[in-house]
């Protein structure tokens, strides 16, 4: 199970980084531009993202051909403004199962989750947009690390409870 913090300083979180422990910081985007953002608010606001709907090919029925993707690094993408996995609802407000690779583990994600890789799937103009409202936690306020996160973000979106996706 992960290390879990709350408010940490730099020396708090790099100790327990280097040991090479996964952390949850539970309050890292209190105070922060998208903090309360909903699935919806990200899909009006950003309507030219294309996301990564992760276990989409085990939703029963699904058929990508009927959806606007995109293929990025060999995997499909899906419209943030327009896709809706069963036709006709949007994916803010579609829960589908979580892959089936989890079988059998008792802490197996329950749904599928969204990722939007605005790091390297945007245009400049574009992940300028996205950006400018990101910001590091208070305990990566240094430059190099300020710096690395607004260059290298993704947004998970989970929609519905029990949402998540394997280590990786």
């Amino acid at each position: 199970s992960p290390m879990v913090l709350r408010s940490p300083t730099w020396e708090e979180f790099a100790f327990h980084a280097r040991r090479g422990y996964p952390i949850l910081v539970e309050d890292w985007g209190d105070g922060m531009a998208y903090k309360g953002w909903t699935c919806r608010d990200f899909s009006g606001a950003f309507p030219f993202g294309y996301m990564k709907a992760e276990y989409i090919d085990h939703m029963p029925g699904f058929k990508a051909k009927d959806h606007d993707i995109r293929i990025i690094d060999g995997e499909k993408r899906f419209n943030l403004g327009s896709f809706r996995p069963d036709g006709k609802t949007m994916w803010h407000n579609f829960s589908r199962p979580a892959s089936k690779t989890y079988d059998g583990d008792l802490a197996k994600p329950e749904t599928g989750p969204y990722v939007w890789h605005v790091k390297d799937e945007l245009t400049p103009q574009q992940k300028r947009l996205v950006q400018a409202r990101f910001e590091a936690p208070p305990f990566l306020q240094d430059g190099l690390n300020r710096a690395k996160m607004n260059a290298s973000f993704e947004i998970w979106f989970s929609p519905g409870a029990g949402s998540g996706a394997g280590a990786h």
